[in-house]
């Protein structure tokens, strides 16, 4: 079976100034979370992510980890 490789983006926007969330695209993290434990679930992919994931770890999303 070929790999198959997916690239998940949550971006919430976060005013420089106070630290905070703006109104606009909320929830952006949530979903990424639900579409990651989907693809865990049904197709038992590795998550590669960059939050909470030292930078040496094989899952932390490098050109060469992706490799």
């Amino acid at each position: 079976m070929p790999r198959r490789l997916a690239l998940l983006v949550g971006i919430e926007y976060v005013d420089a100034a106070t630290e905070k969330r703006t109104e606009r695209l909320q929830g952006c993290h949530s979903d990424i979370q639900t579409i990651k434990a989907l693809l865990h679930k049904d197709f038992a992919v590795e998550i590669m992510t960059d939050v909470g994931v030292e930078l040496s770890s094989p899952l932390y999303p490098t050109g060469c980890n992706v490799r």
